[in-house]
């Protein structure tokens, strides 16, 4: 079995103190020390020449995959840009692959997409990258969004299979209990629910007070047929305002091969 550690975080944009969090996010990222990162809200102004999947990737020294979305003006800076919100997947080794996926979204939040995304390497690894509907009485849309992220996998698929983002939601075994119905075939586990006593605490940094979840970022193990289990060996959240409005979540699995 080989070990592979995984990142997701919620980069928040452009907002705040962007270069100091940049900076931050860096620093946290070196320490964690990731095989493959799944970033969400990968902010990028093009007229700039800005992107925050580029800065981290340099840095770090990461291959990247980079695709823009929900492109609006935002403030940034003191004034407004034009800028994407987009989704990006680091990678230690080479990025084989990787494509959009539209989901299934409401007009009231607009545009949505996956990330599909295949990394090389001694145990090939398929990531989808995630940032579902933020809108609070929208669960059964996040589950239709996951199904058509889920869906998008080649056919045939060979090797482990990993999902994680924003999603926007507590994720635990009844919530995706649908998901796992409407894609026979497939075992799906949030990392959390492998590891005693995981963490639950909230990975947004200010938590809603009205009863809205605030664990709302996951890792989660896909098994498909032709593909070994992969187990959770270690999950903890890291950071905190100083990088983003949310904490990143790493998880360590154990990958067949």
């Amino acid at each position: 079995m080989n070990g592979i550690s995984i990142v997701t975080l919620n980069t928040w944009k452009g907002e705040g103190d962007y270069p100091a969090r940049m900076a931050a996010t860096i620093d946290l990222l070196a320490g964690l020390d990731p095989d493959i990162v799944l970033l969400q809200e990968v902010f990028a102004v093009p007229s700039r020449g800005l992107c925050t999947a580029d800065t981290l990737s340099a840095a770090l020294g990461l291959h990247c995959a980079f695709h823009p979305a929900r492109e609006k003006m935002r403030p940034f800076e003191g004034g407004d840009v034009l800028s994407q919100s987009g989704l990006a997947v680091l990678a230690r080794a080479k990025i084989l692959s990787s494509s959009p996926v539209a989901l299934p979204d409401d007009p009231r939040d607009g545009e949505r997409i996956a990330q599909v995304v295949r990394i090389g390497g001694a145990a090939p690894v398929t990531v989808l990258n995630l940032h579902l509907t933020h809108l609070p009485d929208a669960a059964a849309l996040r589950r239709r969004q996951l199904i058509a992220a889920l869906s998008a996998l080649p056919e045939g698929i060979n090797g482990p299979v990993i999902a994680g983002g924003d999603f926007n939601d507590a994720v635990d075994d009844g919530w995706l209990a649908p998901v796992a119905a409407a894609l026979p075939g497939l075992t799906i586990r949030n990392t959390r629910h492998d590891i005693p006593n995981a963490p639950a605490t909230p990975t947004l940094v200010d938590p809603p007070s009205d009863g809205r979840p605030g664990c709302i970022d996951h890792i989660l193990t896909v098994h498909v047929a032709e593909s070994g289990p992969v187990g959770t060996l270690e999950t903890g959240h890291h950071g905190g305002g100083e990088v983003s409005d949310h904490r990143a979540v790493r998880a360590v699995l154990s990958i067949p091969g």
